[in-house]
């Protein structure tokens, strides 16, 4: 009985504070509300894939990436992704040059195939976050091994292009970087590479 009384508490003070529901899970569910690319980039100017640049530092949260990321002029310049699908390895992280202990910028657009809701997580190693037409969805920031991050669920509209912007860092070891959706109540599964495109680079 203390415990429901307690957890309807909690519940009311989320309310009063403007704050999304305890999920249970190790963080709040949230329902951001993204903003679709405006305007919507030209059919012409779309390139498949997603840009990244690189810091190749030793880091230990995503923190470390947002302050390397603050001058549009830092970093080195990857070669585009195909998309973020990269299971658990050894090899170099992403289309870096290196290794281990590194930050990445990946930035582009992302399209949803209906509109509704959506969840979104992450599986990585290490730590990463993730924004969608501004929106932040996904946060799983620090040191760990390869694992799913909580869900975070958006509202979106179908056959549109949405901003994408995600924070990655490689400490040591192995790494993987994975982008998972699924609309609300499925299965949550790899985002397409078809799903993704650019514009520069």
């Amino acid at each position: 009985m203390k415990q429901i009384r307690y957890t309807a508490r909690v519940a009311t003070l989320c309310a009063l504070l403007g704050m999304a529901a305890w999920t249970g899970a190790g963080a709040f569910a949230a329902d951001p509300a993204p903003a679709p690319a405006s305007p919507q980039p030209a059919a012409d100017s779309l390139k498949p894939g997603l840009s990244v640049r690189y810091w190749p530092y030793a880091m230990h949260n995503v923190e470390d990436v947002v302050r390397n990321a603050r001058s549009s002029s830092s970093g080195e310049k990857g070669a585009p992704l195909p998309g973020l699908n990269y299971d658990d390895n050894t090899g170099k992280v992403l289309s870096s040059n290196l290794t281990q202990e590194v930050g990445a910028e990946i930035t582009g657009f992302i399209k949803f195939p209906a509109s509704g809701k959506y969840q979104m997580a992450t599986n990585s190693n290490d730590g990463v976050r993730v924004f969608v037409g501004g929106a932040q969805v996904v946060d799983d920031p620090s040191i760990h091994a390869m694992g799913q991050s909580d869900p975070g669920e958006i509202t979106v509209e179908g056959g549109v292009w949405y901003p994408l912007r995600v924070l990655y860092f490689q400490r040591h070891g192995t790494w993987g970087l994975q982008l998972l959706w699924a609309p609300a109540g499925k299965d949550l599964a790899i985002v397409p590479n078809s799903a993704y495109a650019r514009t520069d680079g």
